[in-house]
């Protein structure tokens, strides 16, 4: 029951996060919003290190590979998530990317031979049906998704459920030392990203190659325009709630199994959609709010097995 607890609690603060995670892409683009947020989760992990635990003998060499491993996938999982949010509409790429994250996890676990039992499958199935029906709008004047919002919604979701087994990969015992990994590797991979990107940008100053037209995952507004004020206060938001959200997922996963956890952390869409209309005034059709009545059976469902 604590871990069901743990994975929903986890998946409202993802929601939550994810949200001002696209509003700060929109605003200063998803390559340098993720590079800020993920800056900001590393020192809020660091400082939640030194007072939860702060033993530097105690880290593991396992708990440093696996949680560097996540870093890797996770950092590339939120950037393209950040990304497709930027493009939105957000109440159809959040339920996309979420669907594959949740299909990750489960099918690791069926590959490694590891089985649930019979009620566990059908919360499972309950819960992916709610997170497709959470995204599913069907309303006059809605905006479509482009081909790029949906790749990079779906790269997004194995970003995210390969960042899921990884961290179930870690010993249960090692604490924040895997999320601490995580956290450095993902600035250290962002961080190369970033440079890569300057350097571009620097050759089409100098004539090198053609810029073209402002490109979502890296400039986003409708003219490409940048605000920093904006971006800088959406990204350091959306880092301490991605810092928080994970920390939970991260206990969820030790004390319960990885399917179940990776579907509840999945179910993140709707805390992204419920700000989405309540902020932006996106519509919430009725077919998502049988949606996610359909996602709190399935937590019920979860919280029996």
């Amino acid at each position: 029951m604590l871990s069901v607890i743990l994975g929903v609690g986890g998946a409202l603060v993802y929601g939550v996060s994810d949200f001002f995670g696209g509003l700060g892409a929109r605003h200063l683009g998803a390559l340098r919003v993720t590079w800020i947020a993920v800056f900001t989760g590393l020192v809020a992990v660091y400082l939640t290190f030194m007072v939860v635990d702060g033993d530097w003998s105690r880290i593991t060499w396992p708990a440093l590979m696996w949680g560097g491993f996540s870093g890797i996938s996770g950092a590339l999982g939120i950037m393209f998530l950040y990304a497709s949010l930027a493009i939105g509409p957000m109440s159809i790429v959040s339920p996309l990317g979420a669907v594959v994250a949740a299909c990750v996890p489960v099918i690791w676990e069926i590959l490694i031979g590891h089985l649930l039992g019979p009620l566990s499958y059908v919360a499972i199935l309950v819960a992916l049906i709610a997170v497709v029906m959470v995204g599913f709008v069907k309303s006059e004047g809605a905006v479509r998704v482009n081909p790029r919002g949906i790749a990079f919604a779906v790269l997004a979701g194995l970003g995210i459920g390969g960042y899921l087994v990884c961290m179930s990969n870690t010993p249960h015992d090692s604490g924040l030392q895997p999320f601490l990994a995580n956290r450095v590797i993902a600035f250290v991979v962002l961080s190369i990203a970033m440079l890569a990107t300057w350097l571009v940008k620097l050759a089409h100053r100098r004539g090198i190659g053609h810029e073209g037209q402002p490109r979502a995952d890296v400039v986003v507004g409708e003219h490409g325009e940048v605000n920093w004020k904006l971006g800088l206060i959406f990204a350091a938001i959306c880092g301490v709630l991605d810092t928080a959200g994970n920390i939970f997922i991260l206990e969820g996963v030790r004390m319960g199994s990885l399917s179940v956890m990776g579907v509840l952390a999945s179910l993140y869409p709707a805390g992204t959609i419920a700000l989405a209309a309540i902020v932006l005034k996106e519509r919430i059709g009725i077919v998502q709010w049988i949606g996610m009545g359909l996602a709190l059976a399935a937590i019920a469902l979860l919280s029996l097995t």
